[in-house]
């Protein structure tokens, strides 16, 4: 009795998939009418709703030194790795001024233009970066690109040179001080070295020394001579080491403040740069580290195809969706009037 209960049960279970079946295949134009029409809808939308989006590539070569010679000394700069570097291309200062050069004005904050920069840290190698730069057309992606390249390269210029002005200005300026100091003392050191050698005798006469000679025949002979004060002679000689040292510190108090006034000039050259924000008034005389450790092997050429929204995709997933209401419609529509 079981076995006849279960193959009923098999039996209607077949019919009703049969029935389903051919309920789907009834409403096969339906179904198929609803999904071409889902498909062209995503496909207009697409098309005309959603603004394209178009990806500029930007490959740098980054490989910046641990330290910077210059002429006032060798500068360890402030970033450990190039990827510290890169990071910094997606920088506020850096946004801003494209903001300000493309003309975006209040039509873009930093936070919108930084959602346009992708940067890509799945690098193969330590020195090669890429970033992707996305506009509205080929040609806005393409001049964001560059104009964002181009303030990078600046602020970073910008950033080393004026770390390194500030650091030897402060650092010159500390040890013009201690110099200064140290001349003072062996200037004082030295006049009371020459007030000392004025009262020590230079030579005197010995009185007790006996020295005996044998001329010809046996006899004692008292010769006195005069001997140079050993006190004088030290005296002498620190006055000697006085002089030098002075000399030294004078020289060295005189390179620092040719130091000094060049770094002065540097730092009004930067402090009249953020008055007036213009690239073209930082002039720093200083060679540039950025330009030679960091650029682009190839050139930046706008892109020839959209990299979103893909029209292809959407459509097939359009048409997925259409068919999926198509098939609910049909199988509610099929259980409302009880057809299985």
């Amino acid at each position: 009795m079981n076995s006849n209960k279960k193959m009923d049960e098999h039996v209607n279970n077949k019919n009703e998939l049969k029935n389903l079946i051919m309920i789907f295949w009834k409403m096969k134009y339906s179904i198929l009418g609803i999904t071409i029409v889902f498909a062209i809808l995503a496909g207009i939308i697409s098309v005309f709703f959603i603004s394209p989006v178009y990806n500029t590539k930007v490959t740098l070569v980054i490989d910046m030194p641990q330290n910077y010679r210059t002429s006032y000394g060798d500068y360890t700069l402030p970033l450990l790795t190039n990827e510290e570097y890169f990071q910094l291309i997606t920088s506020d200062d850096v946004l801003l001024r494209t903001i300000k050069e493309m003309q975006y004005s209040n039509k873009m904050t930093i936070t919108e233009l930084r959602s346009k920069v992708s940067l890509d840290v799945r690098k193969k190698d330590s020195t090669t970066f890429i970033a992707e730069v996305s506009g509205k057309t080929p040609e806005e992606s393409l001049r964001l690109a560059k104009s964002l390249y181009n303030n990078y390269i600046n602020f970073l210029d910008r950033m080393v040179k004026e770390r390194i002005v500030n650091y030897y200005y402060n650092n010159y300026s500390v040890e013009l001080i201690t110099l200064d100091t140290s001349l003072a003392k062996e200037e004082e050191t030295l006049k009371k070295n020459q007030e000392l050698l004025t009262q020590i005798t230079k030579e005197y006469k010995t009185t007790n020394l006996e020295v005996i000679n044998y001329l010809g025949k046996d006899g004692n002979y008292i010769l006195p001579e005069d001997t140079i004060n050993p006190n004088y002679i030290k005296v002498e000689a620190d006055i000697i080491d006085n002089q030098q040292k002075i000399n030294e510190l004078t020289n060295s108090i005189s390179i620092t403040k040719k130091y000094l006034v060049q770094l002065e000039e540097e730092r009004v050259a930067i402090e009249n740069y953020y008055k007036t924000d213009k690239e073209s008034d930082f002039k720093i005389n200083m060679v540039s580290i950025v330009d030679s450790n960091i650029y682009m092997p190839s050139s930046l050429t706008a892109p020839t195809q959209k990299a979103s929204p893909s029209t292809t995709r959407n459509i097939l997933l359009g048409a997925l969706l259409g068919g999926m209401i198509g098939v609910s419609i049909t199988f509610f529509r099929a259980y409302w009037k009880n057809e299985f």
